[in-house]
């Protein structure tokens, strides 16, 4: 077994149970039902901070779409919320042309803060290596 085995076998489960949860227990909110029928973008540029980055970058992008769905679904559904209630309000004026629809931002929080994780991942772990490989000149 490569050192990246495991990485590789760890992203790949990951993934795979995260589709199954958002297409089943969670299939009634948004974010995580979202990002379950795209899993394979999440799973390609993950397998990519596996392949590509070092240490334990692939980390920060599992880390990343967590934490990415978790706000995605809090703060997508306050917004959500809002929208609808301001649409309430307005659809109660006779003259109001409704031009506009109320929208769950969600999966844009998600994929924000997952490409940001994998992003911060990959240039941590990236100085974390070359410090501990470059000789100290003085």
């Amino acid at each position: 077994m490569t050192r990246r085995t495991v990485p590789l076998l760890t992203t790949a489960g990951f993934y795979i149970a995260c589709w199954a949860l958002g297409t089943t227990a969670l299939a009634e909110t948004y974010t995580p039902e979202w990002t379950a029928r795209r899993i394979a973008f999440f799973t390609m540029v993950s397998l990519g901070a596996v392949l590509f980055g070092r240490g334990a970058a692939w980390l920060w992008s599992l880390a990343g779409y967590l934490v990415g769905v978790a706000l995605g679904e809090l703060i997508g559904g306050i917004v959500y919320a809002q929208q609808r209630s301001r649409l309430d309000e307005q659809l109660l004026d006779p003259n109001f042309t409704q031009n506009w629809e109320p929208h769950h931002p969600g999966w844009a929080i998600a994929i924000g803060v997952f490409l940001g994780a994998t992003a911060i991942g990959l240039v941590v772990e990236s100085r974390r290596g070359s410090r501990s490989t470059r000789p100290v000149v003085r």
